[in-house]
Order: structure tokens, then C-alpha cells, then sequence
């Protein structure tokens, strides 16, 4: 993982830190690490879902009513 300097780091950042943390514990099936998330909670698993240094280590999404409306907003047509 890269570190950034402090002023550099995110909420997504801190989003991918706790993935990568959580798929090191020996108790965790790496295969069914599911993401839940309402208001900005679903904004960031959304984000996470979509970055390249998490592709494999998400199962599945559970979203609260507003962050899917807010993604979907914010596509190009």
C-alpha cells in the first residue's frame, strides 16, 4: 500500500486501507466480504466498488436508497 502524506489522504483512502486490513484476518472468508453503506457510506462503497486496487475483494453491495440515486445521477448520459 502507498502511503500519502497526510494532507493527501481521503475517506476512500482510509475506505481501501480497512478492505486490505480486513482481508489479511485469518477468521475472514476473503471470498464473501460484502460492503454496506447508507448516504455517504453507500457514495464511498460505491467508490470502492469502482477502484482498481479493490477489484476481487468486494462480494457484494448493500445500499441505502439515496447513494444509488446520487451515482446514478452524476453518470454522462
Amino acid at each position: 500500500a502507498q502511503i500519502l502524506p497526510r494532507n493527501e489522504v481521503t475517506y476512500a483512502d482510509d475506505g481501501v486501507s480497512v478492505l486490505d486490513y480486513v482481508h489479511t484476518l485469518p477468521y475472514v472468508d476473503k471470498t464473501r466480504v460484502s460492503l454496506y453503506g447508507v448516504s455517504r457510506g453507500g457514495n464511498l462503497s460505491l467508490d470502492l466498488v469502482t477502484r482498481p486496487e479493490t477489484k476481487g475483494k468486494i462480494r457484494a453491495l448493500i445500499l441505502g436508497a439515496a447513494a444509488p440515486r446520487a451515482f446514478l445521477a452524476a453518470l454522462p448520459e
